[in-house]
């Protein structure tokens, strides 16, 4: 409740996930999200961490990348060439690349020059089904950016939604079941 108190609390949150995440994930809680109405933090950090199953070259190099837009722009560009899942559709291509394991793969769709819009509006569970049965083995010479990726998940609305809307309101919420010491 100590306003002290709140930010020592997301100090010490956000030092244990950058600790179990190998400082892949340092500002889970943001400045200012705790509140004289914060109670309890529920947290957990989770990172994808796997090597490819058929790794690209050493090192990247730089070269010209195209914006959906049609501009280009200088980035460092990995690349790999051998067997490969590749599928082709009206207005696109797209590759299957697998992670060690096997039981991971990330699929990457590239729309022709002047269509990403269309083939964005396009994406739906059904083309993603079409695109996943059409994969075929394929040697490919592929050349892709050097990329990292983040997201974030709010799940308050999906809480709610699963039945816990109660959970979100401050009129209604009772966490005095989880608390030792509750106060009036």
């Amino acid at each position: 409740i100590d306003p002290s108190n709140r930010e020592e609390a997301r100090l010490a949150i956000n030092q244990w996930a950058s600790d179990q995440t190998e400082g892949k994930i340092e500002g889970l809680i943001p400045d200012r999200i705790l509140t004289e109405l914060t109670r309890l933090v529920l947290a957990n950090a989770i990172y994808f961490n796997a090597k490819w199953e058929a790794p690209f070259l050493n090192g990247t190099k730089d070269d010209e990348f195209s914006l959906p837009d049609g501009q280009r722009v200088t980035v460092q560009m990995m690349s790999r060439r051998g067997p490969t899942g590749y599928a082709q559709g009206q207005g696109y291509q797209a590759v299957e690349l697998a992670y060690k394991g096997g039981s991971a793969q990330m699929i990457v769709l590239l729309p022709d020059q002047g269509r990403f819009e269309e083939i964005e509006d396009l994406m739906s569970k059904d083309m993603m089904e079409k695109i996943l049965r059409t994969f075929a083995s394929a040697d490919v010479k592929l050349f892709m950016p050097r990329f990292a990726y983040e997201a974030s998940l709010g799940l308050a609305d999906t809480l709610a939604g699963m039945g816990m809307p109660d959970a979100f309101d401050t009129q209604r919420a009772d966490f005095t079941g989880i608390v030792v010491n509750p106060t009036p």
